[in-house]
């Protein structure tokens, strides 16, 4: 994925322009402020290759053309229709205009610092252990060859997915009531996926392209820009009792080709002993039947009967798919044929920022839930299902209570609804 515009929008920084850098206008300054600096800070994160925080950073040749400038890309990527940036797609027409007047002018400095262009406020507040309102008990992390070791991070891979596995820490069932992600190297982690399994699980870091069981459902995740998740105050997440493992696929991208990068990010969690009134679980929605020819486009659809006997009520919803993906979409079919709704369409969808979207939806006995994937495939191989970031998928996690009304024993584990 090629970073040279805005990684995506959501949080920014507040940093100001060093003395070293000269402004940007006025205009120009606020659209980076507010929907590029979460990631491209005076100090780059979550894989951005360089910053853009003042007129010399985007003069400089650019990472990924060294025979163009920064500013160049940025003003094309701002229109890309495949890979927007940011890549929610969702900058502002007069963010976009202002972008488009500076870049014809010539991308000129701006005449003097800009005051009160500080952008959004930070999600960074919203997101960790410590804004948390309950305390983590539990934390998944990556290590190196040893538990306490950091995690090294491949110079020589620009795109790198590394899981981390252990088996649940504690005794009898629990319940998740909230989890956070916790960063370190933020240079270099793209996004989280927390998964847990009754499989049990290599021991020390193992490549994750193909090398996660069937039954493996995802629980939590986090992408720049995301929050925490904590569950209302009468729900508990099922996710297994004391033989689950729980599984951490981070995904790096370390584009400079750094050899400094250790890394010990992962997700805190919450649990708790004594079960809620309300128990939630997380099914998987979707289909495994896939097949993208070569330089060609393809759509598939898995329909899903639950088994339910009793309102579900849908906490959040997190889709999977791989790098090919263009499109994702549940809909469900009311009972009777009383119509039809979306629970959640992401489009275009963005393999890096793989996140909940919370939702309000209840669904009822005799309801049926569809979900359609879109690929593009730009290569000359076919794709098919499968683990590797070069196969694709097409998933839809639903956090929902009460636990298990949506299974109907589609995949290994019963933790699915697929027909």
């Amino acid at each position: 994925m090629l970073l040279a515009g805005c990684l995506i929008t959501g949080a920014c920084s507040d940093e100001p322009i060093g003395t070293s850098q000269s402004p940007l206008p006025c205009d120009v300054e606020r659209v980076l402020a507010d929907n590029c600096r979460e990631c491209h800070s005076a100090r780059p994160r979550f894989g951005a290759p360089m910053p853009l925080v003042g007129w010399e950073d985007l003069q400089r040749p650019a990472v990924s053309d060294p025979n163009r400038r920064v500013w160049e890309l940025v003003a094309e990527r701002v229109h890309d229709p495949e890979r927007p940036m940011p890549p929610t797609g969702v900058m502002a027409p007069t963010d976009v205009t202002a972008l488009d007047a500076w870049a014809a002018a010539g991308a000129l400095a701006g005449e003097s610092v800009c005051d009160g262009a500080t952008g959004k406020p930070d999600d960074a507040a919203q997101s960790g252990p410590a804004s948390l309102s309950c305390r983590p008990d539990v934390s998944v992390l990556a290590f190196g060859d040893g538990p306490d070791e950091r995690y090294r991070i491949p110079a020589d891979q620009v795109n790198h997915n590394a899981c981390f596995a252990i088996r649940a820490p504690w005794q009898g069932d629990r319940q998740v009531i909230g989890m956070a992600p916790v960063l370190d190297d933020e240079r270099f982690v793209h996004h989280i996926i927390l998964f847990a399994t009754q499989s049990p699980q290599p021991e020390g870091p193992f490549p994750c392209d193909g090398n996660l069981p069937a039954d493996a459902v995802g629980i939590g995740g986090w992408a720049p820009g995301a929050t925490n998740l904590e569950l209302p105050p009468d729900v508990g997440l099922d996710v297994g009792g004391d033989e689950v493992w729980l599984v951490l696929q981070i995904h790096y991208w370390n584009g400079v080709g750094a050899t400094d990068a250790l890394d010990r990010s992962g997700m805190a969690l919450c649990t708790t002993a004594e079960p809620r009134a309300q128990r939630a679980s997380v099914t998987a929605l979707g289909t495994l039947n896939i097949f993208v020819p070569p330089r060609a486009a393809a759509t598939a659809s898995g329909r899903c009967t639950p088994r339910m006997q009793q309102p579900v009520h849908v906490l959040g919803l997190t889709p999977h798919m791989h790098r090919s993906g263009r499109t994702i979409e549940t809909i469900v079919h009311r009972a009777g044929g009383a119509g039809r709704e979306t629970l959640l369409r992401v489009d275009p969808w963005d393999f890096d920022r793989q996140i909940q979207h919370p939702s309000d939806a209840v669904l009822m006995p005799g309801d049926v839930l569809e979900t359609t994937c879109t690929w593009e495939n730009a290569s000359s191989r076919r794709i098919y299902f499968g683990e590797g970031t070069e196969d694709e998928m097409c998933f839809q996690f639903v956090l929902a209570y009460p636990a298990g009304e949506l299974h109907n024993g589609g995949l290994a584990g019963d933790r699915a609804c697929i027909d």
